[in-house]
């Protein structure tokens, strides 16, 4: 027996549904500038601007489902990936061209080996975030 394919979902009040994540961040100028350098995430929203737990969201024409929320952590330091989420997987059109842009300046978690003309690249490449969230970017399908 084989089950119908689901329907995609319907738009909410007449917007396509969006995913979104939220980080806890110790700096959020810091963060925003790391997300932009990634994926060119803008800012589209503040709130609680100048109050504790202010926060940014972020979007990028990359992953137009997709919103990024950073909320200042106020009295404590973020745990990154240990605190519960264990990574934030984003998808990239062209991960060897995102990889050697982001090589001199990314952290790591497994250096990636430079990437030869005619090798087959990784499926993935994870780094750290500013306040050691696991980002993995994975080689988008399609």
């Amino acid at each position: 027996m084989t089950t119908p394919a689901a329907e995609p979902a319907a738009p909410i009040s007449g917007r396509a549904a969006r995913i979104a994540v939220t980080l806890d961040v110790i700096n959020l100028d810091t963060s925003t500038a790391f997300y932009a350098r990634l994926l060119d995430f803008v800012p589209v929203c503040t709130t609680r601007a100048g109050l504790i737990f202010e926060s940014r969201t972020l979007r990028s024409a990359h992953l137009p489902a997709f919103e990024l929320r950073l909320r200042a952590a106020f009295g404590r330091k973020p745990q990154g990936s240990s605190g519960g989420m264990l990574a934030l997987t984003l998808p990239v059109a062209d991960l060897a061209g995102t990889i050697e842009r982001l090589r001199p300046w990314a952290r790591w978690l497994d250096v990636p080996p430079p990437i030869e003309p005619g090798s087959v690249p990784p499926e993935a490449a994870r780094l750290f975030d500013p306040d050691g969230y696991l980002i993995e970017l994975a080689q988008a399908v399609g």
